[in-house]
């Protein structure tokens, strides 16, 4: 731009220069209506720089601003990002020990609806290996055996109070088997 102005002002004195030189003074007029116009231009130029140098001033600083806002803007997304990401964080935490106790807890169901059934399988079989090592450990009485078995299988108990009917009976039955009467050494009737 100052290249522009040094050539017109060096055209411009040129000018005058040549045209005082013929002393013509219709050119003379000419040559100082041409510089003076010349001059006119130079003024206009030099406000024209001066307005685009204001211009580009502000451009600068309003394009400094929006950067320190546009700055501004990014710190406040990314500590909103961090606020999210920790508590999605922390919410995924949680959710994966829910599943881990969810996980153990019906593990643990299992496995004791799993002991449940097996001790309701060994049960009897508990119960069946009580009973033989009780029989093999204690000498088991005929006659007591044969009178229980007697009372759980005829329709008057006589040795179970709770299981009596409503009218007790007067005496102890007669009609026990041949075996427990030939067996029984306890019995004084015996010849």
């Amino acid at each position: 731009m100052t290249r522009r102005i040094n050539r017109s002002v060096f055209s411009a004195l040129l000018l005058v220069l040549v045209v005082a030189g013929c002393g013509d003074p219709r050119l003379v007029q000419q040559a100082e209506r041409a510089s003076e116009r010349q001059a006119e231009q130079n003024r206009q130029i030099a406000r024209q720089n001066q307005e685009l140098a204001q211009a580009t001033n502000q451009l600068l600083t309003a394009d400094a601003q929006a950067r320190r806002d546009a700055l501004h803007l990014q710190r406040d997304l990314h500590l909103q990002q961090t606020t999210v990401d920790r508590g999605r964080d922390a919410l995924e935490q949680e959710r994966q020990t829910l599943a881990t106790d969810r996980r153990r807890d019906s593990l643990l169901l299992q496995g004791l609806g799993d002991v449940t059934y097996l001790l309701a399988c060994l049960a009897p079989l508990l119960l069946g290996w009580y009973v033989l090592r009780a029989i093999k450990q204690e000498p088991v009485e005929e006659p007591l055996a044969e009178l229980l078995v007697c009372e759980f299988t005829t329709g008057e108990p006589i040795l179970l109070p709770f299981c009596a009917p409503a009218d007790p009976p007067t005496s102890l039955p007669r009609n026990l088997p041949p075996a427990a009467e030939s067996s029984n050494p306890t019995r004084k009737d015996t010849p």
